[in-house]
């Protein structure tokens, strides 16, 4: 048995601590086996803050890398989505889900409309309304139709000052416009 073929323990890995360092080191340690993507997925889903969390930053960074990685699960973590209390998770899953919008399942797609919607227009953290505006916008190149309502969301966070009118969400708008 190779080396390489041993998975890491990414339940000690991601114990450690919430250094971008440390996730980095996980995220080497995935690479592009999606057996290691699997055990860093379960991690997410089953462990308690802050592990959790921590494993959702791993997979949001390997997706962006590899969306490749995610695809297989996508449909299970966008029926997941909607039940995480976690705004670590939240904002971690709904930034992973971004990636793979064009491989999800027309249900999951209109759960996610739903919920990324609900999110927006609730006392949820910043942070989770700006990772669900990231995926209501991919999900609007599959259905044009969200553009209108989405630009009336951002817009409407923008006027209550939950977002700035720059970064990310001035390209979502000038995208969409």
């Amino acid at each position: 048995m190779k080396q390489s073929d041993i998975c890491p323990d990414f339940y000690a890995l991601l114990s450690a601590d919430s250094l971008r360092a440390t996730a980095d080191i996980a995220i080497e340690a995935v690479g592009n086996r999606a057996d290691f993507f699997a055990e860093v997925l379960k991690i997410a889903l089953t462990e308690k803050p802050p592990i959790n969390w921590r494993a959702a930053r791993v997979l949001y960074i390997c997706a962006e890398k590899n969306s490749e990685l995610l695809a297989p699960h996508a449909d299970n973590l966008a029926e997941a989505l909607p039940t995480f209390t976690n705004d670590g998770m939240k904002r971690g899953i709904a930034l992973a889900l971004s990636y793979v919008v064009m491989q999800l399942s027309d249900d999951k797609i209109l759960m996610l409309v739903k919920t990324g919607f609900e999110w927006m227009l609730s006392e949820e953290k910043i942070a989770v309304k700006y990772n669900v505006a990231k995926l209501l916008f991919e999900i609007s190149k599959r259905v044009p139709d969200l553009k209108g309502e989405l630009q009336a969301v951002i817009e409407f966070c923008i006027s209550t000052g939950e977002f700035r009118n720059n970064g990310d969400i001035a390209k979502i708008l000038k995208k969409i416009h």
